[in-house]
């Protein structure tokens, strides 16, 4: 199962893939952590954004610290930095935000804090997931040891507003600007900061209803706020994201200074303050060649992290940095706060501006920025590209264009299914010509999922692959029944033709298998996408579901002592839509693939099997003979040799529950020969359709669905390899 935590905490569609089922379970971990930690009641500061589900998960999250028997310290609306900072100052033991920054209002996350305000690294998030899998085995409190829910809005905006001001060492009384709150958690602490300090502040974007949280505005659509910088004449312009971790600027004339340049801005200062550590400022790959240039004539060094506030601040703190940030306006200041802090920021750039006596333009006038070109592509696999030959020869071209004038960087979203495709170089045409094509190779080769989950490009034809090598099969056959009979007649002209018939059929033979086998791969990329969409969500729902009707989702396996009455295999045709259920590989229902279609039909079955009479040793016996014969009618012969580990315990238990032939043990030697049973199944295949095979091993395509590694609690999921399906193994139990 993937990794629930990705790089900036819990991400998904609120409702749909973070469900408040999972908040509750993510509660929960964190709480009993926390108390098994400390060995005292701990209490947790829990704050939110604007969004509309905000309230829903909160009160889930919230709900299951409680059931833990920790207490929830509700702060209400309120930027992310402030429950870190708020976290430390009453000394809670931890912190839960929900929100998704700067993603639309449908989606949403949670990101847990330690003690100190800083966030969980990957080990606690690792013990977290831990616990989450094992939720029903945990303790839970009860009596006067279930935790407690205090509301502490008010307090915790007024300490926190009163803090950030204390942090101004003169009045804003000149300056005019303009704030951008995105309908965000930045809202009311924004403008209340800045009219603290004198600031004549006009405020856009502080009307959340909900929905509109980054909405045509904030960091990612700075379009408004330059248009009203320019008409108010205002000096500064500032725009944060949803949940007020970052901060970008707009100068005097409207022009967009982003991360890059603040960093330079503030290197310089803290400097000038005697307040930068080791003259080093941390940042990511995605800083512009510009900031590295103009730190290098400042001589101030510069540190590359990978993309993602967390990886800057565990590099500052191991370098001893007190200043990171990122191009995308997650700036922090270690010496103030724990994360990137955006109101912090804003305020610490208008500091600048007004000890300095300058304006951002005069501030950021020796930053030139090497033109810079950013393109998304959405894609099912974030990996796959990697993987894929034309992928690679495309970005080896556009290396080789931009060799010693510029670079290029590819990097994988750390919340979306997005490939981030950067290129810096002197052109800005050419650099956009160069990702243009690029963009279009990987959408070609490495293209995205499709709203059922699986891939937008048609799937591999393998089976009328297959169905040409059984004709070839069949023609040679024919073709050497007629040699035989033409050699018997002393024919020769008609035995060289039919020889040249079987040498021809032998090149289309030869050119059919290297296309077969890049479809096999093909195939097999195709599967693999297909899982990495949809399996998280299809098997929260599956899982989720067995829960709510009592039962309990472990491995199934095709080792033969564990088939028993209540055991179900999901079946998920991707191709179809289908999801086929089988009880001892006996299809049962189809649904349609969705979570609760596959549980209601689960439930029917089970009532169907529980009402009559069935025979499991009978059923088992019959799956046997049903799963041979599928493999030799469905299985695609792609290769030249069998695997037939899987079936040879089910030979054996067959044997078992015939008890009708005694076992030939001789000298130590295993009781079943699995090369006995590969020319059986071979036999069978010579019966069903009267082929030769003449020492040639044909490949059966079996499907592996065995065994595992977790054997409690896990749902197992599998390719199918060449049968062109994706399996979907649950056991169910009472």
């Amino acid at each position: 199962m993937a990794r629930l935590f990705g790089t900036d905490g819990v991400r998904g569609i609120a409702n749909v893939g973070l469900t408040p089922e999972l908040v509750y379970a993510i509660g929960f971990a964190h709480g009993y952590r926390l108390r098994q930690k400390h060995g005292v009641r701990p209490r947790i500061a829990v704050g939110r954004d604007t969004r509309i589900s905000g309230e829903l998960l909160e009160s889930s999250y919230a709900a299951g610290v409680c059931a833990a028997g920790a207490d929830a310290v509700l702060l209400g609306v309120i930027p992310t930095p402030a429950v870190a900072w708020y976290t430390v100052f009453a000394k809670a033991q931890g912190g839960g935000v929900i929100s998704a920054s700067h993603n639309p209002a449908k989606d949403n996350g949670i990101k847990l804090l330690g003690a100190k305000g800083f966030k969980l690294g990957d080990e606690e998030e690792d013990e977290i997931e831990d616990l989450i899998k094992r939720l029903d085995t945990l303790e839970r409190p009860c009596d006067g040891e279930v935790g407690r829910i205090y509301h502490c809005e008010q307090e915790a905006e007024d300490a926190y507003a009163d803090y950030l001001v204390s942090l101004a060492d003169v009045k804003l009384d000149d300056l005019k600007l303009v704030l951008d709150c995105a309908n965000g958690a930045s809202y009311r602490i924004a403008p209340r900061v800045f009219k603290a300090l004198g600031a004549n502040a006009i405020v856009l974007n502080a009307e959340p209803d909900g929905l509109n949280i980054n909405r045509g505005c904030g960091s990612t659509h700075l379009e408004q706020l330059q248009q009203k910088v320019k008409e108010e004449r205002a000096q500064l312009g500032l725009a944060f994201d949803g949940d007020a971790d970052r901060c970008l600027a707009v100068d005097e004339n409207g022009q967009t200074v982003d991360g890059d340049p603040l960093l330079l801005i503030f290197a310089r200062y803290l400097r000038s303050q005697e307040r930068l550590s080791g003259d080093c400022l941390v940042t990511t790959v995605m800083a512009n060649i510009g900031l590295e240039d103009a730190l290098r004539r400042e001589k101030i060094s510069m540190v590359r992290t990978s993309v993602g506030d967390r990886y800057v601040l565990a590099e500052m703190q191991r370098l001893g940095s007190k200043l990171g940030g990122e191009q995308s306006g997650h700036i922090i200041f270690l010496d103030h706060a724990t994360t990137g802090d955006g109101v912090l920021t804003g305020l610490m750039l208008s500091q600048v501006m007004a000890k300095q006596k300058k304006s951002l333009s005069a501030l950021a006038a020796d930053f030139h920025k090497t033109p810079q070109l950013l393109v998304n592509v959405r894609v099912a696999d974030k990996n796959r590209w990697r993987e894929t030959a034309e992928a690679e020869e495309a970005v080896k071209n556009v290396e080789q264009a931009l060799s010693g004038r510029g670079r290029l960087l590819i990097r994988p979203s750390g919340t979306e299914n997005l490939l981030r495709l950067m290129a810096e170089g002197p052109d800005l045409d050419e650099l956009e010509g160069l990702l243009q094509r690029l963009k279009a190779v990987f959408e070609k080769y490495c293209p995205a999922a499709d709203e059922k989950g699986g891939q937008a490009e048609q799937a591999p034809d393998i089976a009328s692959s297959a169905q040409d090598l059984m004709d070839m099969a069949s023609e040679i056959k024919k073709t050497k029944a007629l040699l035989a009979k033409c050699s018997q007649k002393g024919d020769w002209d008609a035995v060289m033709s039919s020889a040249k018939a079987i040498v021809a059929l032998a090149d289309k033979l030869k050119s059919w298998s290297e296309a077969g086998r890049r479809q096999a791969q093909a195939w097999e990329d195709y599967v693999k996408n297909a899982r990495s969409s949809v399996q998280r969500l299809f098997a929260a729902e599956l899982r989720e579901g067995a829960q709510e009707i009592g039962w309990e989702c472990s491995t199934i396996t095709l080792s033969p002592p564990e088939y028993r009455l209540g055991r179900f295999t999901v079946l998920v045709h991707f191709a179809k839509g289908q999801a086929e259920l089988q009880y001892c590989r006996m299809p049962l229902a189809t649904a349609a693939v969705d979570a609760a279609q596959v549980i209601e039909a689960a439930q029917q079955a089970e009532r169907l099997l529980n009402g009559g009479d069935f025979d499991a040793e009978r059923c088992f016996a019959d799956m046997l003979v049903a799963y041979k014969r599928r493999l030799v009618l469905e299985g695609k012969a792609l290769g030249d040799r069998v695997n037939l580990v899987d079936l040879v315990p089910e030979l054996a238990f067959l044997r078992q529950l015939e008890q009708k032939s005694k076992r030939r043990k001789t000298g130590g030697s295993r009781p079943y020969d699995k090369v006995q049973f590969a020319w059986n199944l071979l036999r069978t295949w010579h019966e069903l359709h009267g082929l030769e095979c003449h020492g040639r091993r044909l490949n059966l395509g079996t499907a592996t669905i065995n065994s595992t590694k977790n054997k409690q609690n896990v749902l197992f999921l599998d390719e199918g390899g060449t049968h062109g399906q994706y399996y979907l193994s649950v056991w169910f139990t009472k």
